[in-house]
């Protein structure tokens, strides 16, 4: 059915896999396994936005090649945008009428309560008057969200960067010493950004960079025929850059080798479905990583401010699938109405 659909699997998983990592911070204010193994360095959330990322750049660049520069940024926003908003919406009201310790009079006439509209437009806002104010981990209605910022700003960066190379032209024509000097600038200022950020103890812009990073290499490994030789040679340093464990090696398996191993199944691996239901299940994997953590958060604050963490994830999963496709029902519908 989708030519796609093996892609559209590793971004749910990756999608549950952000879950679970944070069931560990949102339950019990703990590491998950990656992040006590690491000292934090890079955790299960990480490593599965990092995969995010790289399918994103690949299948951006895809788009590009095949459908021009121009409709690039529409079509981005119009993925990204309806599915937020949505989300946005319903926290408001849902975790204001049910969660917030002020009087539902207060809530909805407190400034606070609006400005985290801003959600919407890739300003990350973080808490909601009165809301999760006595979970163990903090207030954050959405810890998802702030990726939702790097996201728009790598479309941004890509289309610029190829808008300005092709400046006035309709189609652009990627050669390898185009191919080349995307990536050496790309790559220079995001590892320059890494180290320098994690010098100044920067630790949110690092937690930023990386995403980007994968982006780009994930981009340009649309381009590039990968060899199924260099699959086991790429598992075996992949298990010797986290054996090392520290902070080179991780970001090493990171951003180049653990991309290029899920590129290569993107590109590789070819799945069939026929079932309808697994198929939009499936294509709601940004739903479910959106609505995930308000629902951990709201969980956790009805069984007191602390919980198992399996406990947490199990049923937030659960009920995530669930809200993810009505998130999905209604964005679609919103798209609709507006023609767009």
């Amino acid at each position: 059915m989708k030519k796609d659909l093996t892609a559209n699997i590793i971004r749910y998983v990756a999608a549950i896999l952000v879950i679970f990592s944070h069931a560990f911070a949102i339950a019990q204010n703990k590491y998950d396994y990656l992040g006590s193994y690491t000292n934090n360095i890079i955790n299960i959330g990480a490593f599965s936005v990092a995969i995010l990322f790289c399918i994103s750049g690949f299948y951006i660049m895809r788009s590009i090649d095949k459908k021009g520069i121009d409709n690039f940024i529409k079509k981005r926003v119009i993925r990204l945008i309806p599915s937020l908003f949505v989300t946005v919406i319903l926290s408001i009201l849902v975790l204001g009428l049910f969660f917030s310790k002020l009087s539902i009079l207060k809530y909805f006439t407190n400034f606070e309560t609006y400005k985290y509209l801003l959600n919407i437009i890739f300003i990350p806002i973080h808490n909601l008057p009165g809301v999760f104010e006595s979970n163990i981990y903090n207030p954050t209605v959405n810890g998802a969200l702030w990726t939702m910022m790097v996201q728009f700003l790598c479309y941004i960066y890509i289309y610029l960067y190829f808008r300005i190379l092709y400046y006035r032209k309709k189609d652009i024509k990627v050669n390898n010493k185009v191919l080349l000097h995307y990536l050496l600038v790309s790559f220079v200022l995001g590892i320059c950004g890494l180290f320098v950020f994690k010098r100044l103890g920067l630790t949110i812009l690092v937690a930023m960079i990386r995403p980007f990073l994968c982006f780009i290499v994930g981009s340009v490994l649309y381009y590039i025929d990968l060899k199924q030789v260099f699959i086991v040679p790429g598992i075996v340093l992949s298990i010797i850059c986290v054996l090392i464990n520290n902070y080179i090696s991780l970001n090493i398996w990171l951003i180049v080798l653990m991309t290029y191993i899920v590129i290569w199944i993107c590109k590789s691996i070819k799945l069939n479905t026929n079932n309808k239901i697994i198929d939009y299940i499936l294509s709601c994997s940004y739903e479910l990583y959106l609505v995930g953590f308000p629902i951990q958060q709201a969980i956790v604050s009805i069984n007191g401010g602390s919980m198992n963490i399996y406990l947490n994830f199990v049923i937030g999963f659960v009920i995530a699938i669930i809200v993810s496709m009505i998130v999905k029902l209604f964005s679609d519908k919103l798209i609709k109405i507006c023609n767009i």
